[in-house]
């Protein structure tokens, strides 16, 4: 399962690493380009939806849901080869965000079918790890082929085809599989009626305004530091993909050891602070030397990452069991959402106001530190420090 997550995630970012060749070969300003990756994003959280509310994780087999989203994936990232503009590539990766909604989501639903609760936060570090990893890996194309974007894009396509024959081959679902809860809108805001999930789900905003953003705009930032303004070489695009691919692997799977064992709303807080800190750093990273830069972008990989499955975690075990479904869509959805914006705001930034990348970057520190403090302010209660207290209705 982890291996059909790198492979089909490969497609998320591909226009993130061709960027730099697009936006000379179709004359985008930067409020264009940053549309490249947006559209994804608002494809994702359409698609999140649109799957819960009609309850296709019921309706259909999960590896098959699973390698029908792959394969459509594959088809949006290899449909970029006959784009001739920003018109014509926006469609393709609004559909690969509704395709990715059928990869991610799944995925967690199926490894969950595998997994015993009291493991399942190691699991799912296990999960955000390849996320993170496939995430990655159009950087490290990239540096392989510096003059060809459409090798990034074809190679995610024929990655993204071998996740879906992987998974329809290889992959089913575990003994523990569970009927998804139904979609009620009635249900859309259990998750802001509980002080608990409403944390939570603070937290999570907090942490997606930060997560997709640093993601997609670390090249630059890359390069305005250690390559000194230039653009990127073979060697700067493999860096990108070690801070956010390796390092972000790293950290995922140490938030979910963590949280096993001191509790995710304290293991959430923590990662956030940290991320929070090196995002503040930013502005002042042309000035460092390059040891400390790369430091400091090694930790910020680790952790912007690191507390993204807790979120779920914590809402899951705080709303009533027949609004699980529901409030987890909704959290998903308004991040999604949220990430939009971020990513459309730093380029204008470091372009309009003459910020630059560093300090524009810098203004991603307000979403995690806001969100450390909604984590901080969740008690759990003693002898049950991983989880908070279910409402009533949900206990045997």
């Amino acid at each position: 399962m982890a291996l059909v997550l790198v492979l089909a995630i490969s497609t998320w970012f591909t226009m993130s690493a061709a960027l730099p060749d697009l936006v000379e070969a179709w004359s985008l300003s930067a409020g264009e380009a940053t549309w490249m990756t947006s559209s994804v994003q608002l494809g994702f959280a359409v698609g999140g939806l649109s799957a819960a509310a009609l309850m296709l994780a019921d309706r259909v087999d999960s590896h098959v849901l699973l390698a029908s989203s792959s394969l459509l994936a594959a088809l949006c990232s290899a449909g970029m080869l006959l784009a001739e503009g920003l018109w014509t590539a926006l469609p393709l990766r609004f559909l690969l965000g509704i395709a990715l909604a059928g990869v991610y989501p799944v995925a967690l639903r199926l490894v969950a079918s595998w997994t015993p609760a009291e493991r399942r936060s190691r699991a799912y570090g296990l999960v955000i790890g390849a996320l993170t990893l496939g995430s990655a890996l159009p950087y490290l194309l990239r540096s392989t082929a510096l003059a060809q974007w459409q090798w990034v894009t074809l190679a995610a396509a024929v990655f993204a085809t071998t996740a879906a024959i992987i998974a329809i081959v290889f992959v089913r679902s575990g003994p523990m599989v569970a009927r998804a809860p139904r979609f009620r809108w009635s249900d859309a805001l259990s998750g802001f009626r509980d002080s608990t999930a409403r944390r939570a789900n603070l937290g999570y905003f907090g942490h997606m305004w930060e997560l997709y953003a640093m993601w997609a705009w670390l090249p630059m930032l890359v390069a305005a530091t250690l390559g000194d303004g230039t653009p990127l070489s073979a060697v700067g695009w493999i860096a990108v993909f070690v801070f956010i691919g390796l390092f972000g692997a790293f950290g995922a799977l140490a938030g979910g050891m963590f949280a096993s064992r001191f509790g995710s709303p304290r293991v959430a807080a923590i990662a956030m602070i940290a991320s929070g800190t090196c995002a503040l750093s930013a502005s002042l990273m042309t000035t460092m030397p390059d040891w400390l830069v790369v430091a400091l972008l090694a930790v910020w990989g680790a952790t912007v990452i690191a507390d993204s499955g807790l979120f779920s975690s914590v809402l899951s075990g705080a709303v009533c069991t027949h609004c699980v479904g529901t409030a987890l869509s909704m959290q998903t959805a308004i991040g999604f959402a949220i990430t939009v914006a971020s990513i459309q705001l730093i380029p204008l930034l470091a372009e309009v106001a003459g910020w630059g990348w560093g300090p524009a970057m810098a203004v991603l520190a307000i979403g995690p530190l806001a969100g450390a403090i909604a984590m901080l302010g969740i008690r759990p209660p003693a002898g049950r420090p991983g989880m908070p207290p279910r409402p009533h209705s949900q206990r045997a």
